[in-house]
Order: C-alpha cells, then sequence, then structure tokens
C-alpha cells in the first residue's frame, strides 16, 4: 500500500505513511487490519479524484494528508457511507472536462473584498439537471388549492421555485466565474431575481385593484392566489422570460471568447508552474524574443541570398546567349572551310 501511495504521487518517500502502518503492541490482528481500511479507502478516493484533477505536488500532497486525516477521525462501519468532499479551482481540473459533464462533480469559488466574503459560486457538474427530482413534485393546482394555505406569498414563492426548476440546465453551463467576478453576480442569479420581481409587483397590484373594486373577494386566500398566479402560468409568458434568459445568459452577461482578461494571464502563468518539466512564462517570452530576432535576421539573409540567386541567374543568362552566339559563329566557320575545299578538289579533276 505504501508503494502504492509512492508511485501514485501522493506521498513523497515511505515514511510518510510509516507511523499509520506501524503495528502497535497488544493489538489484535483484526484490529490491525481495520486500521487499514481508511488507508485503503482513502487510496481509492485519491485515486479516482486524480482521474479528474491537475494538482501540484505540494497541493496533492496536502490533499492525501486531508483524505487520510478525514477517513481516520472516526471508526468506518459502512463504507457505502464514506465520502470526501473538496472544492478545486477550475484550472486545476483537466482539460475538456467541464464540456464532457462527469457524473458528479462540484466546484465552489467565494469572492472577498477587503477581507469579507462578498459572493460564493456553487457549481455541481452531473449528465442530469440539477432538482431533477423535484419535477414530479411541481404540482401547480395542488398548491394553489390548497386546503390550509395561509397566505398568497406561499403560491407566489412556489411561482419563482417552479420557475427555477423549469429553467434549461444548459443555461447554467454558460455561466462563466470571470463574468461572476466582474459583474459582482451570476447571469442565472439576474434572471431569476427579475422573474422574482415581476412576481413581487404583479402581487402587490393584485393587492392594491382588490381592496378598492372588490373588497368582498379581497381576504379570500384562494382567490387572492389565483389570480396572483394566472398570468405566470400562460405559454406566453414562460415562453418570453426563457427567450430573456436565453439573450442574457449569451449577449449581455457574457464576455467574448476574445478578450484577455488579467485572469488568463495568472492562469497561464500557474498552468506553468505546475509541471517541473514545462518551461515558466519568462523563459517562455525570452525563447519568443529569441525567436523572433532571429526571424528578423533570417528574412535579411533569405534576401540576401535571393538577391544573389538572381545575379547567378542573370550572369547564367548572359553566358546562355554568348554560348549561344559562340556556336552559330562555329558553325558558319565550319561551313565556309567545307565550300573552300570543295572548289580545290574540283579544279584539280578538270586539269
Amino acid at each position: 500500500m505504501v508503494q502504492a501511495y509512492n508511485s501514485a504521487g501522493f506521498t513523497t518517500n515511505e515514511t510518510d505513511l510509516d507511523l499509520d502502518l506501524k503495528p502497535q503492541p497488544n493489538v489484535s490482528l483484526e484490529e490491525r487490519t481495520r486500521a487499514l481500511l481508511p488507508l485503503h479507502l482513502a487510496l481509492q478516493t485519491l485515486l479516482e479524484m486524480n482521474r479528474y484533477l491537475i494538482l501540484p505536488d505540494h497541493s496533492l500532497n496536502t490533499l492525501t494528508r486531508s483524505v487520510i486525516a478525514k477517513y481516520s477521525a472516526g471508526p468506518i462501519t459502512d463504507i457505502t457511507k464514506v465520502f470526501y468532499e473538496k472544492a478545486v479551482s477550475l484550472i486545476h481540473v483537466q482539460q475538456g472536462l467541464i464540456e464532457k459533464l462527469p457524473d458528479l462533480w462540484t466546484h465552489e469559488t467565494s469572492y472577498s473584498s477587503g477581507g469579507s466574503l462578498v459572493a460564493q459560486a456553487f457549481v455541481h457538474l452531473t449528465r442530469e439537471p440539477r432538482l431533477r427530482f423535484l419535477e414530479d413534485k411541481a404540482d401547480f393546482e395542488a398548491v394553489i388549492n390548497e386546503p390550509d394555505q395561509k397566505s398568497s406569498e406561499k403560491a407566489a414563492s412556489f411561482l419563482c421555485t417552479r420557475g427555477k426548476i423549469q429553467m434549461d440546465v444548459s443555461h447554467a453551463e454558460l455561466v462563466n466565474e470571470f463574468e461572476y467576478q466582474y459583474y459582482g453576480f451570476s447571469p442565472v442569479g439576474f434572471t431569476d431575481s427579475v422573474y422574482n420581481i415581476a412576481v413581487q409587483s404583479w402581487q402587490e397590484a393584485v393587492k392594491e385593484v382588490l381592496a378598492t373594486s372588490l373588497p368582498q373577494v379581497a381576504n379570500d386566500k384562494r382567490f387572492l392566489s389565483a389570480v396572483m398566479a394566472m398570468i405566470f402560468r400562460r405559454k406566453e409568458v414562460k415562453k418570453a422570460f426563457e427567450v430573456f434568459t436565453d439573450r442574457a445568459l449569451k449577449y449581455v452577461f457574457r464576455i467574448p471568447r476574445c478578450v484577455t482578461l488579467p485572469e488568463h494571464q495568472e492562469t497561464h502563468e500557474l498552468i506553468h508552474t505546475m509541471d517541473s518539466n514545462t518551461m515558466s512564462v519568462d523563459e517562455l517570452n525570452r525563447n519568443c524574443e529569441r525567436l523572433a530576432a532571429e526571424v528578423v535576421e533570417k528574412r535579411f539573409t533569405l534576401l540576401d541570398l535571393e538577391q544573389q540567386l538572381q545575379e547567378a541567374n542573370d550572369v547564367i543568362e548572359v553566358l546562355s546567349i554568348v554560348i549561344k552566339q559562340l556556336r552559330q559563329v562555329s558553325v558558319g566557320e565550319d561551313c565556309n572551310d567545307g565550300s573552300s575545299s570543295n572548289t580545290t578538289l574540283g579544279g584539280t579533276d578538270t586539269n
């Protein structure tokens, strides 16, 4: 087991687990075996989490100690109820994992200002939408007509909850932590707030009108609930909020991908500091400057070579013309020599 921890990188040397595995005096074999159960479960947990995370060595060692301490805190009577929760930054999640949506993953981000917590973002990644188990329980008519309903606020609050349950889960994938940090709230939270404000405004308008025009039914809780809820049950209103949510998430509260934020630079630097074999950002910048200077130098060298090549081609062209003319002159002289020889031979035959 110690070798498994070391080979996976969870511990740096074998002595890290010696105290946990060292046999205790006057302890039975069954108790010693039971003492290994937390270490075994911790190893399984770490191996599973390591499939999704990219952590520096010191963070991985800290996580290992935390998991072992959690599982060793008390006796384990049911291994099916043993669990470990860890909130990590998205920069420590393997690339492409967010798009693939693992069966279960959680992420919590906290934003502080002046030492005070100002916002928290909780992300639950799953192949199934959140709160789907509540869809079968969302019986609107049952809530509206509930006999022991005491106030109209109960129906209004149910409307808000029902609107959130019906929100398409794909919208949650559009929420980016950079937008959350820049605007101070999530885009989904903004659309939910608009929905709640609309419900509250309609509730106040209904109370004001019924109090003056229909005082005989102004105190009928069931009637008030039905009147306040009738607008938000219409398909046109639901469709309008769906379009509003879609436009707000995609076009209003959305930082374009072409924009480089300071967080991108910090993430880039952090990624390159995780692996000891990877060059740092400063080294990469120096290499880029060196390569850029080499490119400029090579371009000047290439220009000189092109000029030399052009001059060589010009010389070759001139030499080709000279050789051609010399060949023509040589052929002409050969023809003249042949004619003179024929004339001399003819005069000899006549004599």
